[in-house]
């Protein structure tokens, strides 16, 4: 219970009225769904939160009973602003440990791991997504890789085809996607969740990264603004380390978004993909609507609009009208206030 108050103090702190936490549950415990459902019934649950539950590749076999366990699991413990309707999926590992699920081969690793680390079959992964989608649960996968975000992609296009209906999965990451794959996303209606602040580290990062990346998929190896192009609906997200170094306060997301640059970073390094970078507009967009359209809370929340809920974020300064350098200087941008449905909590 302590746990729960002190991460919510926390993310209002850090700037956030909603939150989704990609990977909640840990060895089958249900402790943390009963707490929030516990702070919610309270009063005390002053945000919006949404939860994957981790389904394992081991479990394969039998997946219809793990997505009906979730089921049973979210149907229990969801209330007013907990939604655990969601599921979540690995693909694969990561690019820069070569472990990111490609077509083509590596360079400068060992035989046998040249794709890196495929963790479903294709075939598994729209077999889950359409059972779990068939019981009005959302899949979230971690999408690493061209090969990766294929098969995802795939199987979420042949869910909507199969239930007549946008099931709103979603990518996380969707990284070193190809052209072909990045257009599927946006004919159907498929959203992503992007780190928008892992795109600092210099042009000797970007050189190593080409030297062991397989042909075809270095031009979207972070992509941000290519996605808002293409109108797929793009929110933010962090992770270790990202989470760590810059710590996932909204300031701070913004402005490494913007300028690709960790301010913590002596010599403030370039950008891998400066060619990615968002405007301080598009990067409050993806923390703001987008976000709220991927909880299902587009029609309520998210943006200021009559007969929507008072969630607020009120800044010392008007980030909007920063631009050059300015940009360099949101990190110390102050919060003043957070309101949630009209009251102030922070």
């Amino acid at each position: 219970r302590a746990a729960c108050m002190i991460a919510i103090s926390n993310l209002h702190e850090r700037g956030f009225t909603n939150f989704f936490d990609a990977w909640l549950n840990f060895a089958d415990d249900s402790s943390l769904y009963k707490y929030i459902k516990e702070a919610d019934e309270k009063g005390y649950l002053t945000i919006n939160i949404g939860t994957c539950y981790n389904i394992r590749s081991y479990e394969s076999d039998k997946y219809k009973e793990v997505v009906d366990h979730v089921y049973d699991l979210a149907s229990e413990y969801q209330s007013e602003h907990f939604n655990p309707f969601y599921i979540k999926l690995f693909a694969d590992g990561v690019v820069e440990s070569r472990t990111g699920w490609m077509k083509g081969e590596y360079h400068y690793v060992e035989p046998g791991e040249e794709h890196g680390n495929q963790v479903w079959e294709p075939e598994e992964i729209e077999k889950i997504t359409e059972y779990a989608n068939s019981k009005g649960i959302t899949i979230h996968t971690h999408a690493y890789g061209d090969a990766a975000c294929e098969a995802v992609v795939n199987a979420y296009i042949e869910s909507n085809k199969a239930l007549g209906k946008n099931c709103r999965n979603g990518l996380g990451h969707g990284r070193n996607i190809t052209d072909d794959t990045l257009q599927k996303i946006a004919d159907n209606g498929i959203s992503v969740a992007e780190n928008l602040i892992w795109h600092s580290g210099g042009s000797a990062m970007t050189e190593d990264l080409k030297a062991f990346y397989p042909e075809g998929v270095f031009e979207h190896g972070y992509p941000m603004k290519s996605f808002l192009d293409k109108g797929i609906n793009l929110s933010s997200s962090t992770d270790s380390p990202c989470g760590e170094v810059i710590k996932g306060t909204v300031m701070n997301i913004i402005e490494v978004a913007t300028t690709g640059m960790d301010y913590k970073e002596e010599g403030k390094c370039p950008a891998y993909w400066p060619e990615e970078l968002l405007t301080v507009e598009e990067a409050l967009k993806c923390l703001t609507i987008n976000g709220a359209w991927q909880l299902g809370l587009e029609e309520e929340r998210g943006s200021i609009k009559t007969g929507k809920y008072a969630d607020y974020t009120i800044m010392d300064k008007n980030i909007l009208e920063y631009t050059g350098k300015q940009l360099q200087e949101i990190h110390k941008v102050k919060i003043n206030d957070i309101y949630f449905e009209g009251e102030k909590v922070y």
